[in-house]
């Protein structure tokens, strides 16, 4: 039985908190004691099987093998062997029956797991199993390696019951002892496809003397089929190439085939003539399919094939037998060298030969702008084949943004062919904003006799991310279309169409209605967007609020008087009536958005309606507008009594956001630090640094909470600190005391509080060190950025070098980011950076790694990943692509072959367009976190503004400026702004093109380069 001191331990276990506290202080406590369970207590997922009748957690972990539940069992099948050496007879119990049970599978999952010397002297109990259980036990001999040799013979008398690849890896695991295996192994690797692979590499491992056998075997294997063992030859390696080359010499065999797929692996030299001596000899398809794959591998080194290449790119009459095959070796045996001459096949009179053709310019088409031209010049073809096919390898190298490709699709969309109408439509829908020019051709499409074409054309217009009045026009016609595939594109497209014209309001309004559901959805969420309050439109939603009728309707009609401003007495008299009738959390958030005026009522319903509490004070959290939310104090006060810990809370840091107006909050804030639930506890303490006008007076109150029970009040005690209007001198001696927190939330906040102190905040270094080789990657993220922002030390960056190795990819990103702040002390890691940056698998990494360098000065070094930015800059993901614009910025000069591609992604309002991102972002199981106008306010900050930075800072001048000019026209304001800014940075040599923007037609561009140009102007 336990003493009660541990038993106190395992209560609180049995009550800890996602933080893992009372298990890690149980684990101190149980090593004080020289206890071996400690170390077991520290493993999180051992420790979920430990329980206080057992010493150790292997009675847990046998239940959990034994459940009904496959992610239980497969959750603990690699933990037996982290208990180390006393978990093996318990499994080895349940592997000693005679009959295969489920118990006995997941044992020999979890004996795999354990090192091959605990496993060896158990092997005669594993050959006993194989006949019962097969492949897992394979898995546990193959464990064993050369020492399982006993067990080759009863492997091959049970093959009838063993999987070919389990069987395989452990005979390669035995390596030379396994030669009586040879023979079965040779089948294997030229019969078996799934399991050859597997089979060459065991008979590599017994011998290289097994080759001659491999080659005997495969003229004893039916001839469409011994291709895959013959690609399996070149495992034997370079040692192997003269008893190849000799086989070469043979008749023509199936064996002479394999030594001819091999050699292309291992000499290409050799084996070139004889490839393509095969393809004009050989009469298996699936060989000669081989061939040209090795052809293809070979690459210019074979361009003797060409030729016949060409050949059979006229010859296969359908295209079926070799897909794109052909197509791709001929490609790659040319290059661009060979560019030209496929370029004159497009004039060929048959137009199956210039179909193909195309295919292999695409091949070239990322790179190569003749064969780009080609594809394109393909779309103006007189066989509809052609034209087809020159769309197909178009949609596969157009990227959004390609503007390029526009013109020439705009005649496709009115194409005799169907399929080719359609297919430009789809590109089209892929390039987004850019697609703009070819709206009108879009519009007539969606109007087009053919269904495909139809659907295609109203998809592009739905997420297109750009929007003009006639394609709202042309959504709202598509809702009647027969196709239900158009009318489902069309009602999505109205639901996310981002504003009303006045000109559709009778057209939406008479949709509010519809029978179908997600019609009548987007109609009614399409009222509530609109931005001008023509009278009409008001006098709508006036009587759609004040009336009897659907209450869907009534509440988009307060949500659309919310948004154009319109809170008369009358109006939020007809909301709050709305509110207190239908009790609809919906309602809330456009009371809200009435502003001051509406916050009385919602402060008189938090104090009458407590059910309708959480829903008020979560709106007002979320609202960033600057309406006075004083008039809601005394609801919002009254919500501290609430039952719910949740409400509670909210209210606190609804009362925060009021800031210093709230100061009458403070006794009632203060007294929320002794509530029972830590959440509450953790706000009321935010709240506190930000309603006291004197942070001094607050201090206090702040700093006792440092030692709160509960880890999540600690943590927002150290935020709140961090947050103070202090001098460093009184918020370090609090910092340092929260570094010594055992809480890994904590430390975190504690680690980012060190770094905002920035110098002042060296007597931290010693304590922020030893974090970086905490267990959570966040305590060591947050401690490297810290080290980063104080300056570190020659101690803190060895430190900071070995981070970079870190198995963690966040933690890796933020030790270069701190290596690169550190400055000229780091310089000895910039070997270790430039590694970084060009082998990290993961694209941060490599980013910051790249950034880090051109902080200490190595931008020569770092230049060499400009490519593999450039790659960034069109990533799906918004936020990287801006994160690769910073870093070409950061390299300057050295990323001036970066300009075009930025010179691109500058022209593309979707590029900047981060609302996807951001939409995911803050949606939870379904439901999104923020309102949609917060959404689509963050959609206006473009990340292109990253762009024009990025251009000036690349250069030179002469390039950029123009670029930069062109995008004070953009239609987005911040973008717009931002290439004024950073022209005026260009002055004087920007001067001429701002002088020529001041007869601009935009009174915006204009008054722009007046800004511009004020500094220079008034300096003369």
């Amino acid at each position: 039985m336990p003493t009660p001191e541990e038993a106190g331990f395992w209560a609180a276990l049995a009550a800890d908190t996602p933080d893992d506290t009372a298990r890690l202080a149980f684990a101190d406590w149980l090593d004080e004691r020289d206890d071996p369970r400690a170390a077991w207590l520290r493993d999180p997922d051992l420790a979920q099987y430990m329980r206080p009748d057992a010493p150790d957690p292997i009675p847990g972990l046998l239940d959990a093998l034994r459940s009904e539940f496959y992610e239980t069992r497969d959750h603990a099948v690699p933990l037996f062997a982290r208990v180390g050496p006393r978990a093996l007879a318990p499994l080895l119990d349940l592997c000693r029956g005679d009959d295969r049970t489920e118990e006995m599978v997941h044992a020999c999952q979890a004996l795999a797991e354990f090192d091959a010397e605990l496993l060896a002297p158990h092997l005669h109990e594993f050959i006993r199993l194989i006949p019962i259980e097969t492949a897992y036990v394979c898995n546990v001999i193959a464990k064993i390696g050369p020492a399982a040799a006993p067990s080759v013979q009863p492997l091959l008398d049970a093959e009838d019951r063993i999987g070919n690849r389990p069987m395989a890896q452990a005979l390669a695991a035995i390596g030379p002892a396994a030669e009586p295996a040879v023979p079965r192994l040779v089948q294997m690797m030229c019969w078996d496809d799934y399991g050859s692979d597997d089979a060459a590499t065991a008979l590599v491992a017994i011998g290289p003397h097994t080759l001659e056998a491999a080659l005997e075997g495969l003229n004893h294997v039916d001839h469409d089929v011994h291709h895959c063992g013959a690609r399996r030859l070149e495992r034997y390696g370079e040692g192997a190439i003269p008893r190849l080359t000799e086989v070469l010499d043979e008749p023509p065999s199936q064996r002479r085939t394999g030594a001819v797929l091999a050699l292309a692996a291992l000499a290409p030299a050799i084996a070139v003539p004889h490839l393509i001596d095969g393809l004009r000899t050989e009469t298996s398809s699936h060989i000669r399919g081989s061939y040209l794959e090795r052809i293809r591998a070979v690459g210019p080194a074979a361009v003797g094939a060409a030729p016949l290449l060409r050949e059979m790119l006229r010859a296969d009459d359908d295209g079926s037998e070799y897909g794109d095959a052909v197509a791709e070796a001929l490609a790659a045996v040319t290059g661009d060298a060979g560019i030209p001459d496929l370029l004159k096949q497009l004039d060929d009179q048959d137009p199956t030969f210039r179909r193909r053709t195309l295919r292999v310019l695409a091949t070239f088409a990322g790179s190569h702008p003749d064969a780009r031209a080609a594809l394109l010049r393909g779309l103006t073809d007189p066989d509809p084949e052609v034209r087809r096919e020159a769309l197909e390898q178009l949609g596969r190298v157009v990227r959004r943004g390609d503007e390029d490709v526009v013109e020439p699709l705009r005649p496709c969309l009115s194409d005799p062919d169907a399929e080719v109408r359609a297919g430009a439509a789809y590109i089209l829908g892929g390039l987004k904003s850019s697609a703009a020019p070819a709206v009108p051709e879009l519009i007539v499409a969606m109007r087009d006799p053919e269904e495909n074409v139809r659907v295609a054309a109203t998809a592009t217009i739905d997420g297109m991310q750009h929007e003009e009045p006639r394609m709202l026009g042309a959504l709202l016609a598509a809702l009647d279309d027969p196709s239900e595939a158009v009318r489902r594109h069309a009602a999505h497209g109205l639901q996310e169409w981002g504003h009303m014209y006045p000109e559709y309001t009778a057209a939406v309004f008479a949709r509010v209605n519809d029978p179908d559901p997600e019609i009548a959805r987007g109609a009614t969420r399409l009222i509530g967007k609109a931005t001008e309050p023509t009278p009409e439109l008001v006098a709508y939603l006036r009587n759609s609020l004040t009336g009897t009728g659907d209450v869907e309707l009534r509440i988009s009609a307060a949500a659309g008087l919310a948004k154009l401003s319109i809170s008369d007495p009358d109006v939020l008299s007809a909301a709050f009536a709305l509110l207190d009738e239908t009790g609809r959390d919906e309602l809330i958030e456009p009371l809200v958005n009435f502003g001051t005026p509406a916050m009385l009522g919602l402060g008189e319903r938090m104090l009458a309606r407590p059910d309708l509490r959480a829903a008020i004070l979560r709106a007002l959290y979320w609202d960033r507008s600057d309406a006075d939310k004083l008039p809601v104090l005394a609801g919002t006060l009254a919500a501290l009594a609430d039952e719910e810990s949740s409400v509670r809370a909210e209210a606190i840091n609804v009362i925060a956001k009021m800031g210093p107006a709230a100061s009458s909050a403070l006794p009632r804030v203060r007294a929320a630090l002794g509530d029972s639930d830590q959440f509450v506890r953790s706000a009321a303490v935010g709240a506190l640094a930000k309603i006291s006008p004197t942070p001094t007076d607050v201090l206090a109150d702040i700093v006792a909470v440092l030692s709160d029970e509960e880890s999540y009040p600690r943590k927002g005690a150290i935020q709140a600190i961090a947050a103070l209007d202090l001098d460093p001198a009184t918020k370090l001696p609090h910092v340092l005391t929260a570094l010594a927190d055992t809480d890994g939330d904590v430390l975190q906040e504690a680690a980012q509080a060190a770094g905002a102190l920035g110098t002042s905040g060296a007597e931290a270094v010693p304590l922020l060190l030893p974090l970086l080789s905490h267990e959570e990657k966040w305590v060591r993220s947050h401690a490297a950025d810290a080290l980063g922002e104080i300056g570190g030390s020659a101690e803190a960056v060895a430190a900071l070098r070995k981070l970079l190795a870190d198995p963690e990819e966040w933690v890796r990103q933020r030790a270069a980011g701190a290596l690169g702040k550190i400055g000229a002390l780091a310089e000895d890691a910039v070997p270790d950076l430039a590694k970084l940056a060009a082998d990290d698998p993961d694209d941060d990494v490599r980013r910051a790694a790249v950034e880090a360098l051109a902080a200490l000065g190595a931008t020569e070094v770092a230049a060499a990943s400009v490519d593999d930015l450039v790659r960034m800059l069109w990533s799906s993901d918004g936020t990287e692509r801006a994160s690769a614009a910073q870093s070409l910025g950061a390299l300057g000069a050295a990323a001036r072959a970066a300009v075009p591609e930025l010179a691109r992604a500058l022209r593309d309002p979707a590029w900047g367009d981060v609302r996807k991102e951001t939409l995911k972002r803050f949606t939870v199981m379904g439901m999104i976190m923020i309102p949609m106008e917060q959404i689509e306010a963050i959609g206006a900050m473009d990340q292109r503004i990253h762009v024009t930075t990025a251009l000036r800072q690349i250069g030179p001048p002469e390039d950029v400026i123009p670029l930069l000019a062109k995008a004070m026209g953009d239609a987005n304001a911040l973008v717009a702004a931002s290439a004024s800014s950073e022209l005026e940075e260009l002055l004087p040599g920007s001067e001429p093109a701002l002088r020529e923007l001041l007869t601009h037609p935009d009174a915006n561009v204009r008054s722009w380069a007046e800004s511009a140009l004020a500094p220079k102007d008034s300096a003369e």
